[in-house]
């Protein structure tokens, strides 16, 4: 009778230390697509604020371009000294606004690829840890079953 409660015990065991690491497993797999869908998001973030950089610089272009034909229907011509500055100052905020777009939008980015980065760290730690587990299971069953 003990030799059958001894198989018994350690047949539980293993059941016990497979559940452990499937779980493990589990938990990386859930990881693994949370780190995908933040690399998707990531990919788009860039894609948004390279959009907000274009649009960005086409209202600079229309600004210019409205400066420009306000000028000339003044009488001002295009090179009148007041003229070129409005549009170097229309210029240089213009491309600083492009530039504060892209950047944002690729720090928002790096966050996500970050975040994806530590999901994937955890999935696989909480896999390592369950394969620890579920081996330590199996020994410590063993060591009692024939102990």
């Amino acid at each position: 009778m003990a030799g059958i409660g001894a198989v018994a015990s350690l047949a539980s065991t293993v059941i016990s230390a497979a559940g452990t690491i499937a779980a493990g497993k589990a938990q990386k797999q859930q990881a693994d697509f949370q780190a995908a869908q933040l690399e998707v998001q990531a990919k788009e973030e860039r894609a948004v604020a390279q959009q907000d950089a274009l649009e960005t610089a086409r209202k600079k272009r229309l600004s210019l371009s409205t400066l420009q034909n306000r000028a000339a229907a003044s009488g001002f011509g295009a090179a009148d000294p007041t003229v070129l500055d409005l549009m170097g100052e229309i210029a240089k905020y213009g491309t600083f606004e492009e530039q504060l777009a892209r950047f944002g939008g690729n720090s928002r980015a790096e966050r996500s690829l970050s975040s994806a980065e530590l999901a994937k760290m955890r999935g696989a730690a909480a896999q390592s840890s369950a394969f620890a587990s579920g081996a330590a299971s199996i020994i410590g069953g063993v060591g009692r079953a024939f102990g």
